[in-house]
């Protein structure tokens, strides 16, 4: 269950946080070396397998909530309950004021913005579902996530009792049609882009 892995991931991987932070206390060190660690010790552990994995929205919460904390500790930032001024967007913009020091190149300045946790894993779950497209029909992969060459979501024969459960493969869609018709989102794909071109035309066929 989503809830169960984050409770194993968040246990194991605060106690690297935990580490860090007593590092940080007490080396002399730039807060953006402390942000890059920051993304790739505790982000990349945090993060690991939530792509293939079809999370509540609480549970996105949580991980948000995490990596929060990591961020509030680098800067000495007390929590939102003790001091409203600080917001969490307040505190993202001054992450990525501070790991854009000394970047002038516009697609660097891109890749080192550091955005919301559950962010990364949309962009992954976008990667692994163009991944999937790719894929030749006889590929098992393929087979197990699509029912036809339209692209038409595998839905099992039997439904269970009691309130329908997230698809993996109908939020990455569902998610891949939004991307296409708002140009300019998060993500920042380009019309260029190879990869979102063939998720725009399989995501057509799916237009819930």
């Amino acid at each position: 269950m989503p809830s169960l892995k984050f409770k194993i991931v968040s246990h194991h991987v605060y106690r690297y946080l935990k580490v860090l932070i007593f590092f940080w206390k007490n080396a002399n060190c730039p807060i953006r070396w402390k942000l890059l660690v920051h993304n790739a010790v505790i982000i990349t552990k945090l993060t690991y397998g939530f792509e293939t994995v079809q999370f509540t929205d609480s549970v996105g919460r949580k991980l948000n909530a995490f990596q929060m904390k990591g961020l509030r500790k680098i800067f000495n930032i007390p929590p939102s309950f003790i001091d409203r001024t600080w917001t969490n967007q307040k505190v993202f913009d001054e992450a990525n004021k501070n790991i854009r020091e000394g970047s002038t190149h516009s697609y660097m300045a891109r890749v080192l913005t550091i955005r919301p946790v559950t962010e990364y894993i949309d962009k992954k779950k976008l990667q692994i579902l163009g991944h999937i497209i790719r894929c030749n029909n006889k590929d098992p992969l393929r087979q197990i996530t699509f029912a036809d060459h339209r692209l038409t979501p595998l839905r099992p024969a039997l439904r269970r009792v009691g309130r329908p459960r997230d698809k993996w493969v109908e939020d990455a869609l569902r998610k891949a049609w939004r991307i296409c018709r708002e140009p300019g989102d998060i993500f920042e794909y380009t019309a260029e882009d190879r990869q979102i071109d063939e998720i725009w035309f399989a995501a057509k066929w799916k237009l819930d």
